[in-house]
């Protein structure tokens, strides 16, 4: 169940009837490098996007991983606030049909395969608070319908509404990452960001990691994870341009990149340039893949698609601009 921190940066991997709704603070496309780098980050909004996510999810057993919350490694994020009504993970093994609640948040996800009964994944938020997740679900095996499923609960504390607790539970095929992760605050600099995150497994074994942030303008400048390694930031003005992964050694860089929107399109680490590619039309995320230096066709991307819904918002919009003209 113990994993090396390298590893966490290891490069790897009914249809909407509020398609138009404003998903609060999730901007389509920019929940991205230039979110969770900033003194304001705040973990319980970083899990909502990377687990209550029409996109690929952060896999369960990356928690396990090390600081999974300071990069998107397979692009939720962007997706967030964008609601498409499909979404085709791993080059389509699967499709899952995505419904919206009155707040714009993923309330339920449909996954249909040939052949397979679909399985039906829910999504629950804070009361009073609906752009805070409280549950979600998981698949265990991905492209596989009927697959066995995770479950994960979140808890906040009352007095400062930071995420203090989230648990995993799984059905008995999966395979095991059950446990609980407890998060505890200590920085003055980045106060909603772990300073220190305890896992108890289901036997009871614990494992811990630390954190320390740097920040200057408001920005992280370094995060140290202890036994010397760290991650570096470097920006042009306020854009979050660099990530800089100094572990065992080695320095490992993560170059960001941009749409001229400022819509985060993912990032590579040269020389080979693997990484996460986000690519947009009309300024919605349509594909995320992940790179991971494998040869082609073994890393399909995920694909996303917008319902009629969003079409009749714009036939609208289309509509009240001709009755303007016509009264002017």
């Amino acid at each position: 169940m113990r994993k090396k921190f390298g590893a966490c940066f290891a490069l790897a991997f009914a249809l909407c009837g509020h398609a138009w709704a404003d998903a609060g603070p999730f901007a389509c496309g920019k929940f991205g490098a230039n979110v969770t780098n900033s003194a304001s980050a705040d973990l319980g909004m970083t899990a909502t996007a990377m687990f209550a996510t029409p996109g690929y999810p952060v896999p369960v057993n990356f928690l396990e991983q090390g600081p999974w919350f300071l990069l998107d490694d397979f692009g939720s994020g962007p997706l967030m606030g964008c609601q498409p009504a499909t979404s085709r993970l791993g080059g389509g093994a699967y499709t899952l049909l995505n419904s919206y609640n009155a707040s714009g948040m993923l309330a339920q996800q449909v996954v249909k395969q040939a052949g397979e009964p679909p399985v039906t994944l829910k999504f629950r938020y804070v009361p009073g608070n609906p752009y805070r997740v409280a549950y979600a679900e998981q698949l265990c095996f991905l492209g596989v319908a009927g697959s066995p499923v995770y479950r994960l609960t979140f808890s906040y504390s009352s007095a400062t509404g930071q995420l203090s607790q989230l648990g995993v539970s799984q059905d008995a095929a999966c395979p095991d990452a059950a446990g609980t992760y407890t998060f505890a605050y200590g920085s003055t600099a980045v106060p909603n960001l772990p300073s220190q995150v305890d896992f108890v497994d289901g036997q009871g074994n614990k494992q811990s990691w630390q954190y320390g942030y740097q920040v200057g303008g408001g920005l992280l400048q370094r995060v140290d994870l202890g036994a010397g390694n760290n991650i570096g930031y470097s920006y042009g003005g306020t854009l979050l341009k660099q990530m800089t992964l100094n572990a065992s050694g080695q320095s490992t860089p993560q170059v960001m990149g941009y749409t001229p929107n400022l819509q985060w399109a993912g990032y590579r680490t040269p020389p080979q340039n693997w990484g996460l590619t986000v690519t947009y039309q009309n300024g919605k995320p349509t594909s995320a893949l992940q790179n991971t230096g494998c040869a082609p066709g073994e890393c399909p991307p995920s694909l996303f698609t917008y319902t009629a819904a969003g079409a009749r918002g714009g036939s609208i919009q289309r509509r009240l601009a001709a009755n303007a003209a016509r009264t002017r």
